[in-house]
């Protein structure tokens, strides 16, 4: 059942500030701590490897039931709900899925090309419902202070929001893997058999030992050897042969992606947000494309410039110096983590700040600090590799105490009373959805 998207404010909730409460800010407070949660991780991933991978989703929800149990605001803490079993079953179906993969592998490169382009027809046709089904299970599944959160199932909104950009992303992908297998693109275009192909023009390559065919009128007629023969005719890279100008769809479609990819994130933001229900009480999200372009550029000028450095120093003499190849080098290892916490804080500031609950009566803030989230994934990423993994449980109780502890909330009417009016309302709603959740998705 969809909740009805106009759906009146909370009736219940006193509005008025007259007794000098409203607004009320309400921090996010995490409690988590690094030794505690090892513990955890430690025996989650032990059980996982000795189980082949089956204990995985009881390491989920353990993970999950930690970090939701020691997040708290309102004086109310998270709940994750879920049981392994219904995670397991999703993962059951994945690994089904990657067997058959695997064992096209052995087939002929006809059957196998079938398989995959079977695969990645059925992905389009069922990932925008997919997601739309995994943040359904996910918030049904959270809880705070005994009202449960919900996702409303608007597959028809899912299709217009993630069906473009995989799209985009699949002929992307295409256009870059073109010059690499231009042979293959050729007999697919005429109607001929991959494998007859490869045959043929595995036939047609000189063997080893002998010498180019000089008899023509024209003069030598270099051999190139196919590249449909394997990997006995690719000894040397420049063996490819490649045709710089099928490059050139690549960097168009490249291009492309990169100017529309701030709005495929900014509707994908705008689609979650404003599909969550909190009870049965709306969420308002008011973010603007125009945010998101703000943000994108800057990152895509940054990774620009730093590729433009590598460029300039591949094609500068080798007289460079070690110590501007060993600036280059560290440069590039900081510019990972910096661009991923100047990302994830200024989404998380959009997505979060920009929130609205029961039109208007609460509102969620958040300034994820870039520098210090910056300062604390660079130092992460040190520990974790010196020692092997073994502080990683340290990594992920640090990263999330910096997200969490910048959010806050606002209230601008009585949370109990709110509370206590979502609370009836989803008991009477509660037997209306039952039946259309039987069947569970989590990845």
């Amino acid at each position: 059942m969809t909740v009805p998207s106009h759906a009146a404010p909370s009736p219940s909730v006193p509005t008025d500030s007259t007794e000098g409460r409203y607004p009320r800010h309400e921090p996010v407070s995490f409690s988590g701590q690094a030794g505690e949660f090892f513990g955890i991780w430690f025996v989650n991933n032990m059980l996982t490897w000795m189980t082949l991978g089956i204990y995985s989703a009881w390491a989920k929800v353990r993970t999950l039931q930690y970090f939701y149990g020691n997040t708290e605001v309102a004086g109310g803490a998270f709940q994750f709900t879920a049981t392994p079993w219904q995670i397991l079953k999703s993962r059951l179906i994945a690994f089904g899925l990657l067997v058959v993969f695997v064992i096209a592998e052995n087939y002929p490169a006809d059957w196998a090309l079938y398989v995959y382009v079977g695969f990645i027809a059925i992905y389009l046709a069922l990932a925008p419902v997919l997601t739309v089904l995994v943040m359904s299970f996910q918030l049904r599944h959270s809880t705070w202070r005994g009202i449960s959160f919900r996702f409303n199932k608007d597959y028809r909104g899912a299709y217009r929001v993630y069906l473009p950009p995989l799209v985009m992303l699949l002929l992307l992908a295409g256009s870059i893997a073109l010059p690499f297998y231009e042979q293959e693109a050729k007999s697919l275009m005429a109607g001929t058999p991959v494998a007859q192909a490869a045959e043929t023009e595995a036939m047609t390559a000189p063997q080893a030992g002998e010498v180019a065919d000089s008899s023509s009128d024209q003069g030598p007629v270099k051999h190139k050897p196919g590249k449909l023969a394997g990997k006995k005719g690719m000894t040397e890279l420049d063996e490819l042969d490649l045709n710089g100008y099928l490059f050139i769809p690549a960097g168009i479609m490249l291009a492309l992606f990169l100017l529309i990819l701030p709005y495929f994130d900014f509707i994908n933001q705008r689609f979650l947000a404003r599909n969550v229900r909190f009870g049965v009480a709306l969420v308002n999200y008011s973010g603007q494309a125009s945010d998101y372009y703000r943000i994108y550029w800057k990152w895509i000028l940054a990774t620009a410039l730093l590729a433009s450095l590598w460029a300039g120093a591949i094609g500068a003499p080798v007289t460079l110096g070690a110590l501007v190849w060993t600036a280059l080098i560290v440069l590039s290892l900081l510019y990972i983590p910096l661009s991923k916490a100047y990302l994830k804080s200024r989404r998380y500031n959009l997505l979060f700040g920009k929130c609205d609950i029961d039109h208007g009566h609460f509102r969620l803030h958040s300034n994820v600090p870039f520098l210090k989230l910056a300062w604390v994934l660079i130092t992460n990423s040190i520990m974790v590799s010196i020692t092997f993994g073994l502080m990683t449980a340290w990594a992920k109780v640090r990263t999330a105490r910096v997200i969490l502890e910048s959010m806050a909330l606002e209230a601008n009417a009585s949370l109990d009373q709110f509370v206590a009016a979502q609370e009836e309302k989803q008991s009477a709603l509660a037997e209306e959805v039952a039946d259309i959740f039987d069947v569970d998705v989590a990845f």
